[in-house]
């Protein structure tokens, strides 16, 4: 009503589809991509740089010099007192000194490895730290403002992260759209979910001693957007199916279950929270995983393999009620009586 059929032209980053297609919904904006800013690896912030190389020390001694092994351990628990760690990791809820050390080494490794954003990115400048060529896509950029501002047309073009191997989006410039939701999971996201799958599986034995037995997987409409079903081809491979697609469209038509041989893991049983946004544009994805639950649950195997066989609660997909978004508790925060508290668990749940 404010804008009437004023053009809205709306710079947009171009790996956040979820957000620009709300735009396009809400005021019927031209979305112009732009690449994003460039990524910067995190390294050992220098309040971890004594703790890093106490945790090195220990490695090499770890073996080889036990005296010095357990006072290299004494030394890591206070130095990690002593920044505050100690509560953030729940280090006195350790069952031993050795899993109190692996919380601590996998946080810093953490750390380190990560990534993040650099600054902000300038629109039609190419960027210098990008591990991708975007010269194209400033050059694009530049054209494409004055092409709007001047009232022709700007060519669509896909939306995702360039850093998560989406080098279809480029050049940036072009009329962003989301994704056909019938091609999600790509074979190249199928491939990273795998991967994602089997490294949280791996790191659970590690930490845990046993297989996850339950988890719940959070899918937000943007995020697989942005990385075309990697979180969503993540729950399948933890099922222990994957996708079936169509040759020529490359769009997802059924599942494949997966030998429990070839998993050499049992099959974990998994939960979908989704948002009112992934509901909306990937509801063909949830009729997909439940399907998936449905046929696990019909297959001969051990139930200690497969814990959907024989159960009758097959219900593994959760979200807000159709027309509503988020967990429907805003109305419920500033009054406390114990209606009130009723009615917030309940929106929660």
């Amino acid at each position: 009503m404010l804008v009437k059929d004023l053009p809205i032209i709306y710079p947009f980053i171009v790996n956040d589809p979820g957000e620009a297609a709300q735009a396009k919904r809400r005021i019927g904006a031209i979305t112009l991509g732009h690449v994003p800013p460039p990524l910067r690896q995190s390294e050992t912030p220098d309040r971890l740089f004594h703790l890093e190389a106490l945790l090195d020390e220990f490695s090499n001694a770890d073996g080889l010099d036990p005296k010095r092994r357990d006072r290299l351990q004494e030394d890591i628990r206070s130095e990690a007192q002593s920044i505050g760690l100690e509560q953030d990791l729940g280090l006195d809820q350790a069952n031993c000194s050795a899993e109190a050390l692996t919380r601590i080494d996998r946080f810093v490794c953490d750390i380190k490895e990560s990534q993040f954003g650099e600054g902000l990115h300038i629109w039609g400048r190419p960027a210098g730290n990008a591990h991708f060529d975007t010269h194209g896509s400033a050059q694009s950029e530049r054209q494409s403002l004055l092409d709007a501002l001047d009232g022709k047309r700007i060519n669509a073009g896909p939306s995702g992260s360039p850093y998560r191997g989406r080098t279809d989006v480029l050049p940036t410039g072009r009329n962003i759209y989301t994704t056909d939701p019938r091609s999600v999971p790509t074979r190249a996201a199928y491939a990273q979910g795998v991967k994602l799958a089997e490294e949280l599986v791996r790191r659970h034995l590690q930490d845990e001693g046993d297989w996850p037995h339950g988890l719940i997987v959070d899918l937000w409409g943007s995020a697989t957007m942005r990385t075309a079903g990697e979180e969503f081809a993540m729950a399948l491979h933890l099922l222990g199916v994957k996708p079936v697609w169509d040759k020529g469209s490359e769009r997802v038509s059924g599942i494949e279950v997966l030998p429990i041989t070839d998993l050499d893991r049992p099959r974990i049983d998994v939960t979908l929270r989704v948002s009112g946004l992934f509901r909306d544009v990937f509801p063909t994805l949830s009729t997909l995983f439940g399907q998936a639950v449905r046929v696990l649950s019909e297959r001969d195997e051990a139930p200690d393999w497969n814990p959907f066989v024989g159960r009758g609660d097959l219900a593994r997909v959760y979200g807000p009620a159709p027309g509503s978004f988020g967990v429907g508790m805003s109305q419920h925060l500033e009054v406390f009586t114990p209606e009130a508290r009723a009615a917030a668990g309940q929106a929660w749940l």
